[in-house]
């Protein structure tokens, strides 16, 4: 019991910007779930209360943007359990659509919610990724990835990060970029012009929660994955935009 105890304290005393009701109450909840149950049984729980989550009016429910709520609110459940630094399982699908494991890959995803569980499974089937470019990592310049208790290494977002970027890749690292900016609809093309200096490739990975609780995870290869003129950048960023809008969509459209 003390050891549990301790874990939840972990949950609770690393402050949230900001530090919202919906928040406290997310992070009540995840108290329970270290309390009650254990950690193999953590995934399940978390699904199962995104589930009754349809049931709750704290939602609006007539809003198209319900359903994704309800998406971004496990992936939080997710993170808290995380803190814990208690490796648990996440039920998970991964397709690699025949991409090889090469060195010297940029990783370009978006803000999708549980994209960390899509960064979990590519390091669980061997994916090399040498660094994730973060806006806010941790002091040590790591980031959590969830239900793992090892983290990964940060390029923090500066003046500089571009630069460190091109280093790795001319190392024939793997770098893995969200390109998008978080509740906006821009997208940067700067981290897959660096594709075009190195002749590194670009592909894609995206992350979709389906109907039994199980994410599915799998790679793409971009319409031009070596990024070599302006031209072919935009038309990624146009794909990938689509797939990110795509997977958005059917989540707003669920009825369950």
């Amino acid at each position: 019991m003390v050891k549990k105890i301790n874990l939840i304290k972990k949950i609770f005393l690393e402050n949230d910007n900001p530090e919202s009701i919906k928040t406290k109450v997310v992070k009540v909840i995840c108290g329970f779930i270290v309390l009650m149950l254990p950690a193999e049984k953590w995934y399940r729980a978390s699904f199962n209360i995104y589930l009754l989550m349809r049931h709750l009016k704290y939602f609006n429910q007539s809003s198209p943007l319900f359903q994704v709520k309800r998406v971004n609110v496990l992936n939080q459940i997710l993170s808290l359990l995380t803190r814990t630094g208690i490796p648990f399982h996440i039920a998970y699908e991964f397709n690699s659509n025949n991409i090889k494991n090469e060195n010297g890959f940029l990783i370009c995803t978006t803000h999708l919610p549980l994209m960390k569980v899509g960064i979990r499974a590519l390091i669980e089937n061997n994916y090399r990724i040498d660094a994730l470019i973060a806006q806010n990592p941790t002091k040590d310049m790591k980031i959590a990835i969830w239900g793992m208790k090892e983290k990964i290494a940060a390029l923090k977002v500066d003046s500089n990060v571009l630069l460190k970027t091109k280093s790795f890749l001319l190392k024939n690292d793997s770098i893995l970029v969200m390109i998008d900016i978080p509740n906006t609809n821009i997208y940067s093309p700067n981290s897959m012009k660096i594709c075009g200096l190195t002749g590194s490739m670009a592909i894609f990975i995206f992350a979709k929660l389906n109907k039994n609780g199980i994410i599915q995870i799998w790679l793409e290869s971009p319409p031009f994955p070596f990024c070599k003129t302006d031209s072919e950048i935009q038309e990624n960023i146009k794909e990938l935009k689509y797939k990110t809008n795509q997977i958005l969509e059917e989540y707003s459209n669920r009825s369950y």
